[in-house]
């Protein structure tokens, strides 16, 4: 039996996308090795759920988690856009469409649409306007990735 341990005091999620062979989470580290703990209760909590369900035994990832270590605010700030932009590229719709889906990510929180206890946009959103950052935040996720900046924050570009 897994014992539950609660990471609050540890990391912050900022953002997240889950996809059908993946997932992407901006989270923010508060203690030294916070995020390399909660991964590793997260992957493995997911396995033993997964292989019960499925009546499976043997690993279920290929291997660790990758990270990339944010910099920059410029970098935090395309990093929650192309995580919160990953599933309508998969979907290949544009920006503009994205209320009709139905998608785990947690673009709804940035635009004031649904209030998550546990995700946490204000950070990122304190990077726009004061007066209407959430609007702010919509018309960033308007603008189109630059190939150079994707290049320098993500892992997976051979999706």
């Amino acid at each position: 039996h897994l014992s539950l341990k609660n990471f609050s005091g540890e990391i912050e999620l900022l953002a997240y996308s889950l996809l059908s062979n993946h997932f992407h989470l901006l989270i923010k580290q508060k203690s030294p090795d916070g995020i390399d703990r909660f991964m590793n209760a997260l992957a493995t909590r997911y396995s033993v759920y997964f292989n019960r369900h499925y009546k499976r035994v043997g690993p279920l990832w290929q291997g660790v988690y990758k990270a990339v270590s944010v910099e920059s605010g410029n970098q935090l700030l395309w990093l929650s856009n192309y995580i919160h932009r990953n599933p309508l590229l998969k979907l290949k719709i544009t920006f503009d469409h994205w209320p009709e889906i139905n998608w785990p990510f947690s673009l709804p929180e940035y635009l004031g649409q649904r209030k998550t206890d546990w995700i946490k946009p204000e950070e990122i959103l304190s990077y726009f306007k004061k007066s209407a950052p959430r609007a702010d935040y919509q018309d960033f996720m308007s603008t189109n990735l630059d190939p150079f900046i994707l290049k320098r924050i993500a892992l997976d570009l051979e999706e």
